[in-house]
C-alpha cells in the first residue's frame, strides 16, 4: 500500500540523519545530512547537498524499500498488465538475448508500464530488457 502525503510528512517530522529516501519523479536516492527546525539538508545521488522543507521534502521523496521485499515478496502473476503489455512482454521474452531495440518499432507507452511495474528495463529508451519478475510473469501468461 502506498504511503500517503499526511503519513510521508509524519515520517518527515521523525526522520534522522542519515535517512535514504528515493525521489518520486526521477528514482534517485538521497540522504538526510542534517535536521534544522522546518528544514533538511539532504545529500542527493549526485554529491550536491541541497536545502529542503518538511512538506517539499514529503511530497517528492518516499522511504527507500528495504533491498529483500523487492522481487522475492512480489507474486508476479497478481500484477495486472494491459493486453498490450503482454504482448510486447512476450515479444521480449522470445528476442535474441531477452532485448528489444527501438528498431523493433515497440510500443513505448506499454513499455514504460512494464518498466514502473519492474518487469522490464531501459536503457537511454532505445533498448529493453525483460527482468527476472518479467520473465516469472511471461510464464504465467500462456
Amino acid at each position: 500500500m502506498a504511503l500517503t502525503y499526511r503519513d510521508k510528512l509524519r515520517l518527515v517530522k521523525d526522520i534522522e540523519p542519515g535517512a535514504t529516501w528515493v525521489n518520486i519523479k526521477t528514482g534517485r536516492t538521497a540522504t538526510v545530512v542534517m535536521r534544522s527546525d522546518m528544514d533538511l539538508v539532504i545529500e542527493h545521488q549526485s554529491g550536491r547537498q541541497t536545502k529542503k522543507q518538511d512538506h517539499y521534502f514529503a511530497a517528492n521523496f518516499e522511504p527507500k524499500a528495504s533491498e529483500a521485499s523487492t522481487v522475492e515478496s512480489v507474486d508476479a502473476s497478481k500484477i495486472h498488465l494491459s493486453p498490450n503489455e503482454k504482448e510486447w512482454l512476450v515479444k521480449m521474452s522470445a528476442a535474441p538475448r531477452k532485448t528489444l531495440k527501438l528498431i523493433d518499432a515497440p510500443n513505448v507507452r506499454a513499455l514504460n508500464g512494464l518498466i514502473r511495474k519492474g518487469m522490464a528495463t531501459s536503457v537511454h529508451a532505445t533498448f529493453w530488457t525483460i527482468t527476472d519478475l518479467g520473465v516469472q510473469r511471461c510464464t504465467t501468461i500462456y
